[in-house]
């Protein structure tokens, strides 16, 4: 006995074939879209730098951010300079990030990361802080010339200035490794600094030494 084709059969599977490749179909775009979706908004949440200002300075210079996505809170957000984190934070929103540049920073790329998301690196410059490290002669009266003797000063003066315990001093020569400057009148014992670019370096202290003045009975 022959028997017959189920052609009811075949159409059947035919059919449950043809609603389960769509639905593997229908599940393939629906799952790259999500994917996308996830993706495009992650990147969109990104943090952005746009700029650094200024591009270099050295170790405590204050450093302004400028870019978007930040957040508003920095409790789970990170800046690092080449890869040292900066510990000292001045100022933090979206657009914006004040902060000093960390101790032990080198020059190499500046990023922020906000929630374990890292934004684009964008280059900085860390400068050597200025060092005094002799003076001469170390003591004397008000109006003594000083060499002051260090490195990292720049060169010229430019806005830089020399301070005797506090009072500013009067500069007569100024390289990147020696200055030359007078001891102010008012000048009291305490150490030489250097300010340069807002940084400050503390050198030795001088000894301020009044000229005795002889009087005889009468005061003459």
């Amino acid at each position: 006995m022959v028997r017959e084709p189920n052609y009811k059969l075949a159409c059947i599977s035919r059919r449950y074939r043809s609603m389960t490749m769509f639905g593997f179909r229908h599940l393939s775009i629906v799952t790259f879209g999500l994917l996308f979706l996830f993706s495009t908004n992650a990147m969109a949440d990104a943090p952005t730098i746009s700029g650094i200002s200024p591009g270099s300075g050295a170790a405590w210079a204050s450093v302004t951010i400028t870019g978007s996505n930040f957040g508003w809170f920095p409790s789970d957000s990170t800046v690092t300079f080449n890869g040292t984190s900066a510990a000292e934070i001045d100022g933090w929103n979206d657009a914006q990030i004040t902060v000093l540049v960390p101790s032990g920073a080198t020059t190499g790329d500046v990023v922020v990361t906000v929630g374990g998301v890292a934004s684009n690196p964008i280059g900085f410059t860390v400068l050597p802080s200025p060092s005094i490290t002799a003076l001469s002669p170390s003591s004397g009266p008000p109006g003594t010339s000083v060499t002051l003797t260090g490195s990292a000063f720049g060169s010229p003066q430019g806005s830089s200035n020399i301070f005797f315990n506090g009072q500013l001093a009067q500069v007569t020569a100024w390289t990147d490794i020696s200055i030359t400057a007078i001891v102010p009148e008012d000048a009291s014992f305490g150490p030489v600094s250097v300010i340069v670019a807002n940084i400050t370096g503390i050198g030795p202290s001088f000894t301020v030494k009044f000229a005795a003045q002889v009087t005889d009975s009468l005061g003459n």
